[in-house]
């Protein structure tokens, strides 16, 4: 607003300006659009890439910030469901990416769809781990914490009896 107010402005000279505006709103609107979703409740079974896909969103940020990046792929199938309850879930996803993206390194999550289960791996460059107690809290809401090189697996069983 500074520039444009100045009597001697070029037109041409703001533009990079405004470009870097649209482009700092346009995060702030991903990032808030996030935020809603992860405060809405979960639908129960659980969808498992839905429920990642926000918190993914959040913590690319938190890796950006830390100078490192997250990359996430997801099955092009249709999701599988968990009959596990959503905040477990959602809990122990954030929990897993947050910690994983600290470090400022580059970080991959992905998610694979098992006969039996879905799992969720998180690796980075570097070994990580979850603080103290964390693993055993996520594993009495039935996910199961399993170590991986350079990283956490989390795996889901499926409820393929769920109707969606």
């Amino acid at each position: 607003r500074g520039r444009v107010s100045r009597a001697n402005s070029d037109v041409v000279s703001l533009t990079g300006f405004a470009e870097a505006a649209a482009a700092e709103l346009g995060v702030a609107i991903r990032l808030t659009d996030a935020l809603l979703a992860v405060a809405r409740p979960v639908r129960v079974p659980v969808d498992v890439s839905s429920a990642l896909v926000p918190i993914t969103t959040l913590a690319r940020a938190v890796a950006l910030a830390h100078g490192g990046s997250l990359e996430v792929t997801l099955p092009d199938s249709v999701a599988p469901t968990v009959p596990l309850a959503g905040d477990a879930v959602r809990g122990a996803l954030a929990a897993v990416l947050f910690e994983a993206v600290q470090g400022g390194e580059a970080v991959r999550c992905e998610t694979v769809y098992e006969r039996d289960a879905v799992m969720v791996e998180v690796v980075g460059k570097n070994e990580f781990v979850l603080p103290d107690g964390l693993a055993g809290s996520i594993e009495a809401c039935g996910i199961a914490v399993q170590a991986v090189p350079h990283g956490i697996a989390l795996r889901m069983p499926r409820d393929d009896a769920a109707t969606r």
